[in-house]
């Protein structure tokens, strides 16, 4: 009988672990992990502000290099219009 209770004890631990794992882990000796960085969901963080700082150095790259360079004869043309009557004289 005794045996049979242990077992069901060891159960209901068990049950009740998974029910309210906290958020920040314990070690084993029962204070709580000090490590929060290497969460999952930190980890993932890092992963994705590492993609968007690769790509955002690409597209500024290109558009860095790939746009032509404006003659200096040029430059007192280019306007932006600020009427329609200058957006009709652009043609």
């Amino acid at each position: 009988m005794r045996r049979e209770r242990q077992s069901s004890d060891s159960e209901w631990s068990a049950a009740e672990e998974g029910e309210a794992t906290p958020l920040i882990g314990n070690d084993d000796d029962g204070s709580v992990a000090g490590k929060w960085y290497t969460g999952p969901l930190f980890v993932t963080g890092v992963k994705l502000a590492v993609l968007f700082v690769v790509f955002t150095s690409i597209v500024v790259g290109t558009f860095y290099w790939g746009i032509p360079t404006l003659d200096p004869e040029d430059r007192a043309v280019l306007k932006l219009p600020r009427s329609f009557e200058d957006l009709q004289n652009l043609k």
